[in-house]
């Protein structure tokens, strides 16, 4: 099974996601649907069947242990080209420059990091994957063509994009890659890993 660890966007949120998206339709290669907008805590890749109650159980512990009470909130308030605008291939929504130093900002990156912890114990080829690099808070919103030349000027609304994702739930999630249907979607919760003090995982 190839896991990550993420939290999806709330239909608010969502809306505004779509909305830049349906403005840059004609740079688009490929626009991320609503139903697959997350942000990724950590990439797991691939666990055998027999290991998945243990990774499950260990993540659900080590968030647990960073008590974390209530809903997080992060915004996404910068948009960039990654790698980079000289070659770019998917263009991501970030929070500010300084949310990791900022209180809000602290127990998300706190839980991407543990989630990325847990992650370099249950998963292959963890050394060679650079989605285990630090933790880097981002939602995918477009991938572009290949060798797509592209600069922040050419992408509308790019100013005006806030998003205000309010955390409910983080997710164990199965990422089925059998699947070439992108519009129907190819991801799968397996289990809630953290939910705020007085809601019941599920």
């Amino acid at each position: 099974m190839r896991l990550f660890v993420a939290s999806f966007l709330e239909p608010a949120c969502c809306e505004q996601a779509l909305a830049f998206q349906q403005a840059n339709l004609a740079q688009a290669y490929k626009m991320v649907p609503r139903k697959k907008l997350h942000l990724t805590f950590a990439f797991i890749g691939d666990v055998p069947n027999h290991k998945l109650d243990d990774l499950q159980n260990d993540l659900a512990q080590s968030l647990h242990d960073l008590h974390l009470q209530k809903p997080l909130e992060i915004i996404f308030d910068r948009v960039e080209a990654w790698p980079d605008w000289q070659a770019p291939r998917v263009i991501v929504a970030v929070p500010a420059k300084t949310f990791a130093l900022e209180a809000a900002g602290a127990p998300i990156m706190r839980a991407g990091e543990v989630s990325r912890a847990v992650a370099a114990r249950y998963g292959s080829n963890q050394k060679q994957d650079h989605r285990l690099e630090s933790f880097k808070p981002h939602i995918t919103l477009i991938r572009l063509k290949a060798k797509c030349s592209l600069m922040p000027k050419d992408l509308k609304g790019i100013d005006g994009l806030i998003l205000t994702h309010r955390i409910t739930k983080i997710c164990l999630v199965e990422s089925d890659i059998r699947s070439h249907d992108q519009a129907k979607g190819n991801y799968k919760i397996i289990a809630s890993v953290w939910q705020p003090k007085g809601q019941d995982r599920a």
